[in-house]
């Protein structure tokens, strides 16, 4: 989308792709090779770039007509590429295309708008949108950008740069400035992913945002059964056509985890390092097993448990990092609690009946406690997630550990009270009475809403939402399970 252009002008006077040259400017090849894959296609001679200071250097030496810049890199990043690029009168009207990840995009669209860049493409972005962009980028040409003031350019850009990766970050170096825009980045990931509901959907999303943020050649991750250890998930992004189909081979459901990985599972450890030459067994791996030059493994866990392994390769010539370890640790356990809050609410949504049952009517109804170990009562106690039932008319009839916690008051302070009077504030109270009512009605969908702690403060929710129902089929109320955003989001 143009957020500098009517995207409604059309396409005519396109600049004549036998003397039209795009540079691509980008750290990870696979993504260099795609743009120029799409672009030769149609006739367009291609000069390729690692990162801003080599793109400087290629401007300079081949003038190229467009630019199209990954955002994130190392060395010199796509913000400092195009600053450097308004400031030099030689090619402060060359037009520059934006390629950004999605958790990016709104930063790369606000900086845009004050540097004079035309275009910004969200990857994955379709061969048919990058070549539409292509097109009207160059045909833009004709009509040149006014070029900005220096001082202008300067100000308005190092503050909206500034704004991105931190006051003190951005005046010390350009890898400071990128590991703070890798934080804020794993922010807008935690959140995206906190809002997936289907499991393999989030774990496919964690390789992709991982191999992005970290310059991988691909990224491995691996989900191990609880009860026997075993494979029981895998999901790979960024490898090549040929060890994808390796990996069909290499490695499946009800494998036992190989090599290194193993011991990141067992152990609890990250494993990094170097592999000269790439030979997998060299780290005692399948011989299947793709290529592996530089290694990054960490555990994806929770506080509490171990539930598979986040594996970053890269076979660029790019060691890992001391910074890059402990952001793909921070990754990995918010993948680890995602999925475990995941993972409890797909086994509540199963046993409804019994947590019912056991939990809320013969148990918790009177207050009265069982000479019994209240088994139901302690695995809910366990998950580090809100969890609470309520009937029909919103009281609470169970709530756990974690939730008590969070609100700052005591299961018998809450049981039997309305939840909406008690922990909404007034404000929103009207509004999450009427969700509740849909929800009775059949509304699953996901939703977010503030809770009122005992001190006055507010919590930011997320909550997902299971019907419990009687042996006869009767809705008798509600279990609901919610993630505390309030620190991701601030």
């Amino acid at each position: 989308m143009n957020p500098t252009a009517d995207p409604a002008a059309g396409t005519a006077a396109a600049a004549d792709p036998a003397v039209a040259t795009i540079l691509i400017v980008d750290d990870l090849t696979e993504n260099r090779k795609y743009l120029a894959t799409v672009l030769k296609h149609q006739g367009y001679r291609v000069l390729e770039a690692a990162d801003g200071a080599q793109a400087l250097l290629a401007v300079r030496a081949d003038h190229p007509d467009l630019v199209i810049t990954d955002v994130l890199m190392p060395v010199m990043d796509g913000y400092e590429l195009v600053r450097q690029l308004r400031l030099d009168p030689a090619t402060s009207t060359l037009p520059v295309v934006f390629y950004t990840a999605h958790y990016g995009e709104r930063e790369a669209r606000e900086l845009a708008l004050t540097s004079g860049v035309s275009w910004v493409l969200t990857k994955p972005a379709a061969s048919a949108m990058v070549l539409e962009v292509a097109v009207r980028a160059l045909s833009g040409r004709t009509a040149p950008l006014v070029p900005l003031d220096n001082s202008a350019v300067t100000t308005a850009f190092e503050r909206e740069h500034l704004r991105l990766v931190t006051d003190k970050l951005a005046e010390k170096a350009g890898h400071l400035r990128t590991a703070q825009a890798r934080l804020r980045a794993l922010i807008s990931v935690g959140l995206d992913l906190a809002s997936e509901p289907d499991v393999d959907r989030l774990l496919q999303s964690v390789c992709s945002a991982a191999r992005d943020l970290f310059g991988a050649t691909y990224v491995m991750l691996g989900i191990t059964n609880r009860k026997d250890g075993t494979v029981e998930r895998f999901h790979t992004c960024g490898a090549t056509a040929e060890s994808a189909r390796g990996a069909e081979d290499w490695i499946g459901a009800g494998d036992a985890v190989p090599g290194m990985l193993a011991a990141v599972v067992a152990e609890r450890r990250t494993v990094r390092g170097q592999n000269p030459g790439g030979d997998p067994t060299g780290l005692r791996l399948p011989s299947l097993h793709p290529e592996v030059q530089s290694f990054l493994a960490v555990p994806v866990a929770s506080p509490d448990n171990v539930y598979g392994w986040l594996c970053l390769v890269s076979n660029e010539g790019m060691s890992f990092s001391d910074d890059d370890e402990r952001l793909v640790l921070a990754l990995s356990g918010q993948v680890g609690r995602i999925y475990e809050n995941g993972l409890f609410h797909s086994v509540a949504q199963q046993r409804t009946d019994e947590v019912e049952h056991d939990v809320i009517t013969r148990r918790r109804v009177d207050g009265a406690e069982s000479g019994e170990p209240d088994l139901a009562q302690r695995y809910l106690d366990a998950t580090d997630a809100m969890l609470l039932a309520v009937d029909l008319e919103a009281r609470i009839r169970m709530v756990n550990r974690y939730a008590c916690a969070v609100l700052g008051c005591t299961a018998g302070e809450l049981r039997g009270r309305d939840w909406i009077d008690t922990c909404v504030p007034v404000r929103m109270r009207d509004a999450v009475r009427q969700k509740f009512q849909n929800l009775l009605g059949g509304d699953l969908s996901i939703f977010q809403n503030p809770v009122l702690t005992k001190t006055g403060a507010e919590r930011l929710i997320e909550w997902r939402n299971t019907l419990l129902r009687d042996e006869a089929g009767h809705i008798t109320g509600a279990f609901c399970s919610g993630i505390d955003l309030t620190d991701a989001v601030r």
